[in-house]
């Protein structure tokens, strides 16, 4: 499986663009690392080498140009890659990068919350879910350990940005009022 030269050009020129721009506000650009494709589901491996390639050249460009990149964990769903956190962070600290810690995501995918912390994060998608889809609920309706995990991160000093993902304003309001109550 290949991808045409003229498509690659279009998808890095895309690409470069879209980090100059978010390089110019200053700001985290938080990348999801891709699917296995249908036909390439007896083979992850290859398509985990081509993800990390992808990674490598993102990495080796946000270095370059001083944007703040990052690659999020992914749930649970069959097709996604980097759903296990020790195999991206592993992957992210070879090519000195960060990754978007989403709290949701790791907790449909199983991981309990004393194996979230890595020194690789750089920044957090907080939401809740009841661990069995990907339904980013309002902070403390759902029955993630969320206190634990984030007691973890401010007790190793993490100092990145906890961004609230969710799908509507009152969530929004729920969430922050979550935090308030909490810590």
């Amino acid at each position: 499986m290949k991808i045409g030269a003229s498509t690659l050009a279009t998808f890095k020129n895309s690409l470069d663009d879209s980090l100059e721009f978010i390089e110019s506000l200053g700001k985290v650009v938080v990348v999801h690392p891709g699917l296995i494709p249908f036909l390439a589901r007896e083979m992850p491996e290859e398509v985990y080498k081509v993800s990390d390639n992808s990674i490598k050249e993102i990495g080796d460009y946000s270095q370059d140009s001083g944007v703040n990149t990052t690659i999020e964990n992914m749930p649970a769903f069959e097709t996604m890659i980097y759903q296990d956190m020790n195999r991206l962070n592993e992957t992210l600290v070879e090519f000195d990068m960060g990754m978007t810690f989403d709290i949701g995501h790791a907790h449909h995918s199983g991981i309990s919350p004393d194996e979230t912390y890595f020194d690789s994060i750089k920044h957090i998608h907080a939401h809740d879910n009841m661990g069995d889809e990907d339904s980013h609920l309002a902070l403390g309706e759902g029955n993630i350990q969320l206190k634990d995990i984030i007691t973890t991160f401010e007790n190793k000093k993490y100092d990145g940005i906890y961004m609230i993902e969710v799908n509507n304003k009152d969530s929004i309001k729920k969430s922050l009022e979550f935090f308030k109550n909490n810590f």
